[in-house]
Parts: C-alpha cells; structure tokens; sequence
C-alpha cells in the first residue's frame, strides 16, 4: 500500500480488516473486470448492473486549497495540493487492483447426475454438484441424492480422494486424512481431451498455437527476464507463495499498483489466492482464485505464452471442477480446443465435464467426433463404451470399445471401472469366460483385490473372505436379536407389501436384473434414517439402537423383495469396508444366492452374513415372494475414526 493514502481511508481499510481470519488481505473492493464472453460476464457479480465509482472522496473529508487573490494561489499550497491528488490516485489505483476478480462465480445449478456420482474422484477433490451456494473446499458428500436400489449404490460411486475432510476442527482434519490414506485409491485417468462445435467464440479468447510438448512443475509457467525491473519482488513472491502465500499476494499486489497489465503478477496474484483458499479451506478465496485465473484468460490471452494460457486454463478448470462450477470451465475448454486443435487431450476433457453435468447427448457428440479424427484414441474409446453400456445397454459394442481403449494403455484407461464394465458387458452377452480372463487381468494391474472382489472402494487391510460367521463379525449379539424378533419384523415388512405401503418398494435402480421383479424399501441410507422407517418403526427402532448399522454410511437397511422366475446378474458391491447380512422373513423353495464360488439359501428366521464386494448372484426359481431385511454393518476391523470419516455410498 503506498504511504500516501489519506488518514481517514486508513482507519476505514483497517475496520475492514478486523474479523479476516487472513489478517492484512482486504476484500477485494471497486471495478468489476468487463470480459468479452457472455458466460463469463455472468459469472461476475450478477446483481450489479453498474461499475461502482473509483476513489470517490469521503463526504466528510474535505481538501482546503488556498487561493491567493484568485490569481495563481500560492506555490506551496499548489505542490501540497498536487501531491494530495497524486496519493488519491494512488490510492485509486490500488482499489482497481485489489477490485480484480472480485464477484462471484456463477454457482452450478445442474441435475443429479449419475455421471457425477460415477467420475467423482478422477478429478482433484471434485465435491458434489448439487447448488449449495457455498461448496466447501473440502468436505463429504453426504448431502447426495441417493437413489433407491439393492446391492450397488455401487459403481456409481465415484469416491472422494483421501484429502476429504470434513470441515471440522484441524486435528479431526488430520484424523480424517490417515484414515483416507488407508483406503485404496483408482488412479485418475489423465482426464483431458476435449471437443467442442467450434461455438466458443467470444468467450475465452484463444489463437491456434503449434502444439508443443512443455515441462511443467504444475505451477504457471513465467519466464525469468534478468532485466525484469520486478525481479526481485519475484522473487521474493515466489519463495514465499507455497508457506506463506498472503505476503505473496501483498507483493504481487505492490507489482499491480506500479504496472496494471503486468502479466505475469496477475497470473501470479490468481496462484496466491488460489494458495490461501487451500490453507484456509476457505470458499470465497477459492471464487476469488477463480475469477482471477478468468481475467487473466479473457483480457489478457493475446499476451499469453501457449504454456502460460495452457497452464491458467488447466487449473481454472481443476478449480471450477472442485468447486462444482462445471458448466463455467466448458468456455476454457473450448478456448483450448481452439488454440491446440491437433491436441484430443483437451477434447476428451471436455467430455468428461458434460459427463459430470448429465449432458449425455453432448459429451456423446464430442467423443464421437474425437474418435473420427483419432480413431484408435484409448481415453476416448473406454468413454464412449461407458456410454454405450451405462445409458444404450448397448454390451456387444461396449466391450469391443473397452477392450480397444484398454490395449492402447494410454493414461486413463487401465482403471477398475473400465475392467468392471467391461467385464460386466462379456457376462451379459454370454462370454463369462473371457470376462473372467480380464478380472484376473485387473488383479494383476493392482485394480482388484482378487478376481471375485472386484470393490473399486477399498481399506487394503481389511479381512477378505465371501461368507462369515456371527461370531467372526463380533456382532453375534446383534443378529441374535433380529433372530429373535424376526417375525415381528416380517409382519412389518408384509403389512407394508400388502397395503398402501407396497407403493414405497421401488424397482431396482441399477440395471442388475436379468429377469423377473426385483424391489425394495429403504429403511437406512448412507447412514441416514429414512422416512419410510415411520411405515416400519419396530424394525427401525432395533436398527438404531445398533450403531454398527444405523451409521454405516456405506451401507442401507432395506426390505428386500424378489419374485419367482427372477435371476440378478454377477455382480460386486463398491466397497471392501462393510458386511451385508440377510435375515430371511419368507422363504419359498428354490431360491439361491452365490457368492465367488459357494451357493447358500436362506431360512426363515436366520440370519446370514457375507461380503457383497465378492461376486454375487442370486436366483428365484420359486413359485412365490422371497422377501428378506437387508442390514449393512460395517467391517469389523475398521477403527472408529475410519468409521466417521469414510465418504458415503
């Protein structure tokens, strides 16, 4: 700030300073940056429709200029008046800058989407989409539309990665983060490549480049002018920008006061704020960093080097993502569409935001168009087969699209979901052998714990086996109390089938059925109580008084029923971290459940207990219902902070 500034704006800048948890950083305050997108001028405060006036005087403040006879005035009091307009302008010119970026971001406002639940995870702390006005930097996404089916909640899942935490005090933080170390993380396919129609004119401004093969750190890329008359704030900046990114931003700040369009401290001023939105878990400066990396990308693009409008562009986009502002990165996507054409990196990038915004038809359009001009393009391959076998149960053409992509090798295509699917697609089309082939190639690819579990969500450590006894899940007690009320329980469950309440038993949800009827009623959710427990409150009040299961938020309560001439395909469940126990309420002749390689029934009254991440599948050839309470509890070995901290499914 320059020593200039008059008194009474520095007892006003210092009131606004009080309460900032970052002590001397100012809210940003003055001119809005005017962008030549139409989405980008959105994305700046909406509610503003005029530019607030700079350095405008204090009403209470006012400059006494002697006039000396009105024939000059005196010198002196001339060169104090000229020197006071000189620190106003100064002062002006420091609002301006600290102004820049200033509003908010657009907010998301996209539908739940499957796609969402399913990539959530392949890109850096990507949280859940759903509106919040303030998405926390890091947090669950317990708060997840869920939708109501059996054994998978599964491979939509789409875990968050292992710096999830909740926003809680540090040292839960911390807890938090070992207990995500623990679990098994999927190695995020390298997601870039995009496509677009060419309809991004006016939005981020970008010219063609050659493409070039840069080596980046993962920060912005700056050149280094020894006759840079900044260098030393720089580097002073730089050093300080990692551990202590506030003193970075007074210096860039310092920079933007002498030089307003000096690039490479607007870039660097967006990587500081960037820096403290992380250390501070804080939202605002998260939109701040945003807004910065847009300005620099819409006013500034001519000036850019293609390293440096690359590497603003990929991380705006990884923040927006983060954030939840998907619809926000589609005009830098396309930006950089436009500037490296020859590169399907960023094509497929693109698909994969539309595919987290539900926007089928469009992402389906743009891998599409990769694959005509790279055919034999790995990234875009597996993704077009997701959509083939996910959304057109297209399975034939799916795994030959798979098994394409996966060959290549390519960064993002050796993942457990492509393998899970693609071997999925081989089950359904009768080529259960090969698929089997593949699985065991995932185990060897360290995708899978074995062949039969097939978990994408996993704590390593973790005890493995298909089927268990009451005594070696410790919760012996527990069953034995289902056991013993049971048939309270199965009156529950059929005055609900047979009354108004069959209405609330819902079709499963996850295209696991071959054949037959399929439904159930959720009791628990993701460690939640469900409304339906009202309808079923004997039921529910042993489940809540039984924590293993009434805060597994990994896991549902359900009654489960199933019709004769039935059969449900292989399948796994998502996680290695609970058990699914089954208490049987009515059990006809003929009905089977597989797990890996050993068939068991069920018995009226008894409870059994197996893994639902080995592959299962189940047959009713019966001549009636089977109907069954469905209770999830969690792993026995998981410690109790593995238990709070582990993100829902």
């Amino acid at each position: 700030m320059s020593g200039d500034v008059q008194p009474r704006k520095r007892k006003d800048k210092r009131k606004k300073k009080e309460g900032s948890s970052l002590g001397n950083i100012h809210e940003p305050i003055g001119v809005q940056p005017r962008f030549k997108g139409k989405s980008f001028e959105k994305s700046f405060d909406e509610d503003s429709d005029t530019t607030p006036v700079i350095g405008s005087v204090d009403q209470g403040e006012k400059i006494h200029v002697h006039n000396d006879h009105g024939v000059g005035g005196n010198i002196c009091v001339k060169i104090i008046f000229f020197c006071l307009l000189g620190a106003l302008v100064a002062a002006v010119a420091i609002i301006f800058i600290h102004s820049r970026g200033s509003t908010d971001v657009d907010l998301p406002s996209i539908e739940e989407s499957r796609f969402a639940d399913y990539f959530t995870g392949w890109l850096d702390d990507a949280p859940d989409d759903h509106g919040h006005d303030e998405p926390e930097i890091i947090h669950d996404d317990d708060d997840e539309g869920h939708d109501e089916h059996d054994e998978e909640d599964d491979h939509r899942g789409g875990e968050e990665q292992s710096e999830e935490h909740e926003d809680e005090e540090h040292e839960e933080d911390a807890a938090e983060e070992a207990v995500r170390e623990e679990e098994k993380e999927e190695h995020s396919p390298e997601v870039g490549e995009n496509e677009e129609e060419d309809n991004a004119d006016g939005e981020v401004e970008a010219e063609k480049a050659p493409e070039q093969e840069e080596q980046r750190d993962g920060n912005v890329v700056v050149d280094e002018i020894e006759n840079d008359p900044f260098i030393k704030e720089y580097k002073f900046a730089e050093e300080q920008i990692d551990d202590n990114p506030i003193a970075a931003l007074k210096k860039y700040d310092a920079i933007l006061s002498r030089k307003q369009d000096e690039i490479r401290a607007l870039i660097g001023r967006a990587r500081a704020l960037d820096k403290i939105a992380e250390k501070e878990k804080s939202n605002h400066y998260l939109k701040e960093a945003i807004n910065n990396y847009k300005f620099v990308l819409t006013t500034h693009a001519h000036s850019l080097k293609d390293e440096q409008f690359l590497d603003v562009s990929e991380r705006c986009i990884e923040r927006m993502r983060f954030g939840g502002y998907f619809k926000s990165a589609i005009d830098i996507h396309k930006a950089l569409i436009k500037k490296f054409p020859n590169n399907p990196k960023y094509r497929n990038d693109l698909a994969v935001t539309y595919l987290f915004l539900n926007e089928i038809p469009s992402a389906r359009t743009v891998l599409n168009e990769t694959l005509k001009t790279w055919p034999k393009n790995g990234f875009a391959l597996v993704h077009y087969g997701f959509i083939l076998k996910t959304v057109d149960n297209n399975h034939a053409e799916a795994a030959d699209m798979f098994i394409a992509g996966i060959k290549t090798k390519e960064p993002g295509v050796i993942d457990g979901r492509f393998f899970f699917h693609l071997g999925d697609a081989l089950n359904r089309i009768g080529r259960g052998k090969e698929a089997m082939e593949w699985y065991d190639q995932g185990v060897k690819e360290g995708l899978f714990l074995s062949k039969y579990q097939r978990s994408l969500y996993n704590v390593n450590r973790l005890k493995g086996q298909p089927w268990w006894t009451h005594d070696e899940t410790t919760y012996q007690d527990f069953f034995k109390k289902l056991e013993k009320n049971w048939q309270k329980i199965r009156d529950e469950g059929l005055a609900l089938l047979n009354g108004k309440g069959v209405n609330l038993f819902k079709q499963e949800a996850e295209n696991l059925k071959d054949t037959g009827d399929w439904r159930q009623l959720d009791l628990y959710f993701r460690g939640r109580r469900h409304s339906n427990c009202d309808q079923a409150p004997y039921t529910c009040s042993l489940i809540s008084s039984f924590h293993p299961a009434s805060t597994c938020t990994r896991g549902q309560v359900k009654f489960s029923v199933m019709l004769p001439s039935t059969h449900v395909w292989p399948h796994c469940g998502p996680t290695n971290c609970r058990l699914r126990s089954h208490l049987g309420l009515v059990i006809p002749k003929n009905t089977f459940l597989r797990v890996a390689e050993e068939t068991r029934s069920w018995e009226e009254g008894k409870v059994i207990v197996f893994d639902d991440s080995f592959e299962h599948e189940v047959w009713h050839n019966g001549t009636s219902a089977r109907l069954v309470l469905i209770v999830d509890v969690w792993h026995p070995e998981l410690t109790p902070q593995e238990r709070k901290y582990l993100s829902p499914i």
